[in-house]
């Protein structure tokens, strides 16, 4: 199992930018000893080949589509990182559940008329 964690130029919140090396230090500590973790900004132009969900993603939400969360090369979140817990609970128990075409439709909907 593997995570990858997509951000753009850092962790972005309504008050507050991360840098991205401390997203990386805390995805290390949060996932050492249970799966591979890796953390790419787009920004830096760390190489990144974003798949027909994010692309779909990008094209609705744009920036707020980051950060991106991938788990063995499955989208699993958009927008923001879920908790530790969570992550490790699909990692482990193997049941990822993806980020589907439809589930990014829906939230555009919602996201468009806000």
């Amino acid at each position: 199992m593997d995570i990858c964690v997509v951000l753009k130029g850092g962790l972005r919140t309504c008050c507050s930018v991360y840098p991205t090396e401390f997203i990386k230090d805390m995805v290390e500590k949060w996932f050492d000893g249970v799966c591979d973790s890796k953390v790419i900004d787009v920004d830096r132009g760390e190489e990144w080949k974003n798949d027909k969900i994010a692309k779909l993603a990008i094209e609705k939400f744009g920036d707020a589509s980051y950060p991106m969360v991938y788990i063995n090369g499955y989208l699993v979140a958009i927008g923001a990182i879920p908790d530790r817990d969570a992550l490790v609970t699909m990692i482990k128990s193997g049941n990822i559940v993806p980020v589907t075409e439809r589930d990014i439709i829906e939230a555009a909907k919602n996201f468009n008329s806000a």
